[in-house]
Parts: C-alpha cells; sequence; structure tokens
C-alpha cells in the first residue's frame, strides 16, 4: 500500500511540473499586454500613416515590415506584350485598390498605341515637319516611348519614317545618298528586323559617348 501511495505521489509530482512548465510556455509565447499609454500611441501612428512611412527616423525594414502588416497580396496582370499593366491591391481587411500602370517594353510595335502613332506621324510627316519638330510635336501630346520616356529621338523618328517608307526619295531602303547600298552595307532599320534587335539599342550604340 506504501508503495502504491508513493508512486502515485510521484505521478501527481510529475503531473503538477508538466502542468507548470506547460503554463510558463504559454506566458513565453503570450503577447505582453500593452499598456493604456503605447495603445494610444500605436493608435496615433496608424491614424497617419503616410507620416510614418515618410518619417526620418523610419528605416527599409520598419517600412518593410508596416507593408506585411497592411497589405495582404498584390496581384499584377499585363495586357499582352503591351506597355499596359492592371495592379490590385488587397488591403488587409479585404479593401482592394486598382491601379493602371506601364511599363517599359522592348519593341515600338508592342505600344498599345502603335497603330495611333504611326498615323500621327503620317499626318505630321504630311505636313513637312522634319524629324525633330515630328519628335516634339508626340512629345507634347503626350506619346511615349517603348521604353516610357517622354520624347523619342530624332533617330528612332528617322526609322519610323523608313519603315512606313513616308519619304521614299529620301530613305528608300535600298540607296543611300551616294548610290545604292553594298552588299555588307544595311539601313539600320533593315538590320534590326534581320537579327531581331530593337532598332532603339542599335541606335543607342551608334551614338557618340
Amino acid at each position: 500500500m506504501a508503495r502504491q501511495l508513493e508512486r502515485e505521489w510521484e505521478a501527481a509530482l510529475a503531473e503538477r511540473a508538466r502542468l507548470a512548465e506547460e503554463y510558463q510556455r504559454y506566458q513565453r509565447q503570450r503577447p505582453a499586454r500593452l499598456s493604456a499609454a503605447e495603445l494610444a500611441a500605436i493608435r496615433a501612428l496608424a491614424g497617419d500613416i503616410p507620416a510614418l512611412w515618410a518619417s526620418a527616423t523610419t528605416t527599409v525594414a520598419d517600412r518593410k515590415r508596416l507593408l506585411r502588416a497592411v497589405i495582404e497580396s498584390v496581384c499584377v496582370t499585363a495586357d499582352g506584350a503591351t506597355e499596359r499593366v492592371q495592379a490590385t491591391v488587397t488591403w488587409a481587411g479585404g479593401h482592394q485598390t486598382h491601379a493602371a500602370l506601364t511599363r517599359p517594353v522592348a519593341r515600338i510595335d508592342q505600344l498599345s498605341y502603335y497603330p495611333a502613332l504611326t498615323e500621327r506621324i503620317r499626318a505630321l510627316a504630311g505636313e513637312g515637319l522634319g524629324n525633330a519638330a515630328i519628335a516634339d510635336r508626340l512629345a507634347a501630346e503626350g506619346f511615349r516611348t517603348p521604353h516610357q520616356h517622354e520624347r523619342f529621338n530624332t533617330g528612332e523618328i528617322q526609322h519610323l519614317i523608313r519603315r512606313l517608307a513616308l519619304r521614299p526619295g529620301l530613305d528608300h531602303d535600298h540607296r543611300t545618298g551616294q548610290g545604292s547600298l553594298g552588299p555588307s552595307q544595311w539601313w539600320l532599320a533593315t538590320l534590326a528586323r534581320e537579327i531581331g534587335m530593337p532598332a532603339a539599342t542599335l541606335f543607342g550604340w551608334l551614338k557618340p559617348s
């Protein structure tokens, strides 16, 4: 009988120790209760997130933690190969923000407004405007380059005029001002199509550094 009581007592002590250990573990994992002053400070900061974001004392790591706290997910959908992108931000709590964005593309014919751009160039060239004047007008009317620069350079305009065959007397694809092209000579636009490279990249390589 004594041995039985001793075993039961030891088992009860072991169970008590186990429960005490679990309670301590729970206490360590349980978030600390904030004071009224701390809660008030958090609410004040949350009421002006832009100021918190722009504060000189807010670090990059702080901003990342802030984004993870307020944003649940971000979904980005591209409109084919064009520059148009739709973004949907789902905030904590379920509210969504939708935004239409633009992105750089590799080729000018990937632009969603390429048909309108070429028609506008046709019209401006038909008015007798030079390449620089056409570039100025396109910039003023909001046309952007494949890399979303505000203004086409004159080389890019010249390339488009050649592609559209708008000045066959000056920009024919088989002759230069000094005669026919040789067997190893290329118009830049033709070479770009031949090797599958954006013409703007080749134009950039030819610019003096």
